[in-house]
């Protein structure tokens, strides 16, 4: 009885003391929506509140289809990271298969408002974006994709630094390993001859085979094979199991004589509205996703490629070309790419500077070519 007299005036004494250190004035309860608590402080209370009641979904737009992991990768880590650094004040809302804009066009749509931000290929702009496209001719390699990032944010910084700047450059990163997906193997460029082919001007006459080429986009390849109207097509590795271009394929050939860089950029509108803090945060951002999810992308889903391949269609092939022929192609390809630099009107020094430098950042990064089980090799 002692004991619960003396628990109920210690819980007396607390409401007391608790009410004279309230001052009258006291501020309510904030009403405000909150980020749910975490362990650790997000980035947005770290940098301020200049952007407390400020909320924003940027669209985007992918050429890549619904559920491949491209898609996935940018909602799934993109956009979460993106959501925890800024506290849930920016968020990205997908929109895949090309809806708002595909390889060639999504550029213009994030340029005209169409769309916040866009994947794309820069190359696909002939003439628009010269130091990019140029860099993506044939003739030297930088195998992986993340010895191709390092090497072509470096090579941008030095030549071009400002020619995305109609847009926020989010990322600028490199594909990885690129090759011919075809219905024929091809184990020397000589089995190319006579077949038609979806690639670009500039890596046929690097090869030095007769053949036709044809246009269509990596959305189109699939149809294209399936019903005879081309052999195969110059894609990205992973695109075989993006597009499942396995279906359609029976083997892939790794051309280490040709890379390529793709870019995710923001409408600079949408970047200059936001308030300073949310800009801080948003740089930090982009710098991770290029150098710490898009670079390692390329190299680490050709892996998961490769696995998804196998149990799909065991019978797909992957082939791989000597480096006698890969040599031979880098030599044909040099001058013409060189000249191609020249009617761009750009620095032909920015070629020679692609070429020597392309295997010191494979060397340096330290590309394991873990993707493939080679049939030839």
């Amino acid at each position: 009885m002692k004991r619960t007299i003396f628990l109920l005036m210690t819980i007396c004494l607390l409401f007391v003391l608790a009410a004279c250190g309230q001052s009258s004035n006291a501020p309510a309860p904030s009403t405000s929506v909150s980020v749910p608590a975490s362990s650790e402080p997000t980035q947005s209370s770290a940098l301020g509140n200049d952007y407390e009641d400020y909320y924003v979904t940027w669209s985007f737009a992918s050429s890549f289809p619904a559920g491949s992991p491209f898609n996935e990768m940018n909602e799934k880590v993109m956009n979460e990271r993106l959501m925890e650094m800024t506290g849930g004040h920016i968020s990205i809302e997908f929109y895949p298969s090309g809806t708002l804009g595909t390889w060639g066009s999504a550029l213009q749509n994030c340029l005209d408002g169409g769309v916040d931000m866009a994947y794309d290929i820069p190359m696909l702009y002939p003439g628009v974006f010269p130091y990019l496209e140029a860099s993506s001719f044939a003739g030297y390699t930088a195998i992986g994709s993340v010895a191709q990032t390092y090497l072509y944010n470096d090579y941008y910084d030095k030549f071009a630094p400002d020619e995305l700047d109609a847009f926020y450059l989010v990322s600028l990163y490199g594909v990885g390993n690129t090759g011919m997906v075809s219905n024929i193997p091809i184990t020397k460029l000589s089995d190319m001859a006579g077949g038609t082919w979806a690639m670009q001007e500039d890596v046929y006459t690097g090869l030095g085979i007769n053949a036709a080429i044809s246009s269509e986009t990596v959305n189109e390849v699939y149809e294209a094979m399936k019903f005879g109207a081309i052999n195969g097509s110059l894609v990205g590795y992973y695109a075989c199991m993006d597009f499942n271009f396995y279906e359609v394929g029976t083997s892939f050939t790794a051309f280490d004589f040709h890379c390529g860089n793709s870019v995710i950029v923001l409408n600079k509108d949408k970047y200059n509205d936001l308030p300073d803090g949310l800009k801080a945060i948003v740089d930090e951002w982009s710098e991770w996703v290029t150098y710490e999810v898009l670079g390692p992308f390329g190299d680490d889903l050709s892996v998961k490629t490769k696995e998804v391949i196998g149990a799909a269609n065991p019978d797909f092939r992957v082939y791989w070309l000597s480096e006698e022929e890969v040599q031979e192609v880098v030599d044909r390809s040099y001058p013409l790419t060189k000249s191609r630099f020249e009617s761009l009107g750009i620095d032909t020094d920015a070629w020679d500077w692609l070429v020597e430098n392309a295997p010191l950042y494979s060397e340096r990064y330290q590309y394991v070519d873990k993707n493939f089980d080679y049939v030839n090799k």
